[in-house]
């Protein structure tokens, strides 16, 4: 029982966030909205509004699966990208390539004027910095700031969305000892 209540409830949360954004909106915003916006400015990388406009699908595909081996062919595109974002890399897709296209076709949609509504704040600017590490690239480290600002408000939502679940999941194991503990003193 306990089970399939835990199930559900995750299956809930997954088909309420699938609900709001396409699949390829969806993997931009867990894997690529840290670094990049759509049509809303640079963050830490470029700004990708027109992004394939200026770039064809399979040379993207291309950049986003790894952009250092990339750089390293020594493709001049690239190579001017990586320079003219502070030679910053970054860092190698950790999605399939299917995903990627996905991905992909999302930049596509957003290329006629249709702008994403929601961008994903990362607490930088004002309330962070990056610092450079040789192992890892980047680091984003916080220095200050509330909650809503550092998660933005779908992470605010999605966290407390958790922490009720989980209150749900603690009421009813909780009940369940108590039914327990009162048939074994009958």
């Amino acid at each position: 029982m306990t089970k399939h209540l835990i199930g559900g409830i995750l299956l809930l949360l997954g088909l309420t966030c699938s609900s709001f954004a396409s699949e390829g909106e969806s993997l931009f915003k867990a894997n690529c909205s840290a670094c990049h916006s759509v049509g809303k400015g640079k963050v830490v990388g470029p700004d990708l509004l027109g992004a394939t406009k200026r770039h064809n699908d399979a040379w993207l595909q291309k950049w986003i699966a790894s952009s250092t081996t990339l750089i390293n062919s020594g493709d001049p595109v690239a190579v001017k990208l990586f320079k003219d974002n502070n030679e910053f890399p970054m860092p190698d897709a950790p999605i399939s390539a299917d995903d990627i296209k996905k991905v992909i076709e999302y930049l596509h949609s957003t290329q006629d004027g249709v702008k994403p509504t929601v961008a994903l704040h990362t607490g930088m600017g004002e309330h962070g910095h990056i610092v450079a590490n040789p192992v890892t690239h980047f680091t984003l480290q916080q220095t200050h700031g509330n909650m809503v600002e550092n998660f933005g408000f779908t992470g605010f939502i999605l966290l407390f969305i958790s922490l009720l679940a989980t209150m749900i999941v603690f009421a009813f194991f909780m009940w369940a000892r108590t039914k327990a503990e009162a048939r074994r003193f009958q």
